[in-house]
């Protein structure tokens, strides 16, 4: 079996999220459409998906059993985050929100940084900075 290149799967990962993003706008700005209920089927569908993916490929438990609080807090993170992505969906024009999240980018480097200990040397620093200056030239 042959592997992709982390390129397809960043291509991938943008083309998909994008295409996500726009149709979770389009669902959450009809006035009818809870916010909550639809981040709650949104996670239910993801879970098939995944689950049919793991079916298929041969799914090995990789957790061991002291890794388990961590796994919960990181749901309950993603869960939250999640159901302010679809407020934020039903409030902001999807240009607006993909401003915000890509600020989002520059927490989850400097969150690295500070909480993990990953490496921050100076091509991420740039990084970091061309990502701020892209924010502030697309809100001013």
């Amino acid at each position: 079996m042959t592997t992709l290149p982390w390129h397809s799967f960043a291509f991938s990962t943008v083309l998909f999220s994008s295409i996500s993003a726009l149709l979770i706008r389009k669902l959450m700005r009809n006035d009818k459409h809870d916010a909550v209920l639809s981040m709650i089927i949104f996670q239910i569908m993801l879970t098939v998906i995944t689950l049919g993916f793991a079916i298929v490929k041969g799914f090995v438990f990789p957790f061991p059993q002291e890794l388990w609080p961590r796994m919960i807090f990181s749901a309950v993170l993603y869960a939250t985050g999640s159901l302010c992505n679809f407020y934020a969906s039903k409030y902001l024009e999807t240009g607006e929100l993909t401003i915000l999240n890509a600020g989002g980018a520059v927490v989850t480097i400097l969150l690295g940084v500070f909480l993990i200990g990953n490496e921050f040397n100076f091509t991420y620093a740039i990084g970091t900075f061309l990502i701020m200056v892209s924010i502030w030239v697309l809100y001013s």
